[in-house]
């Protein structure tokens, strides 16, 4: 009866052989194959914090009053009408061509993901019977909670582990960003 070599031998035997193959680090699902070119990041980032704080500020405006439908407009427009801004001076900075168009709008893409679930927490709400002052709080906290995952998207943009100083300076950034939205609300109102 043959004697099949055990686990342990077969694993000490696969470590000395020089033909055994390097590990691979397993990808997450959320980990990018590659990492963005810097300069795709530099303006997907950008995008991603200016389009939050502007939407952060637009449901802070619409929550001083009742939640209609105006305020769900106001913010979408807002999102919308920062995103073809942005777009605008990305174009304008550069040489003009409809590929440097969808380059512009590809990175602004995340202007418009700012706007879009605070206006449908507004906008489903009153037909779900959830208080608007509940939905409004929401939808800040959302906005804050995407403001204070800036290190955390940085960092999975660049293909980097998230580090202990990311998140913490993304929640640095989040708090300043509600003072801009205080501060903004306060003088506009």
């Amino acid at each position: 009866m043959a004697c099949t070599p055990s686990r342990f031998e077969r694993m000490e035997a696969m470590n000395s052989s020089e033909q055994a193959a390097p590990t691979v680090p397993k990808r997450r699902w959320f980990d990018r194959r590659t990492p963005l070119p810097s300069e795709v990041g530099k303006h997907s980032t950008t995008a991603f914090i200016y389009g939050n704080i502007l939407v952060l500020a637009a449901v802070v405006q619409v929550s001083l009053h009742p939640i209609t439908g105006r305020s769900v407009v106001t913010v979408l427009a807002t999102a919308v009408t920062t995103f073809l801004a942005h777009i605008f001076a990305d174009v304008m900075t550069a040489t003009w061509s409809w590929r440097t168009v969808r380059h512009a709008a590809r990175d602004s893409g995340p202007i418009l993901t700012s706007g879009i679930i605070p206006a449908a927490l507004l906008l489903l709400a009153p037909l779900l019977g959830f208080p608007s002052s509940a939905a409004v709080l929401l939808a800040e906290l959302l906005l804050v909670a995407r403001i204070a995952a800036v290190g955390i998207v940085v960092a999975r943009l660049r293909t980097e582990p998230t580090s202990l100083s990311t998140v913490l300076a993304g929640i640095a950034l989040a708090l300043l960003a509600l003072i801009i939205v205080v501060t903004k609300a306060v003088l506009t109102h």
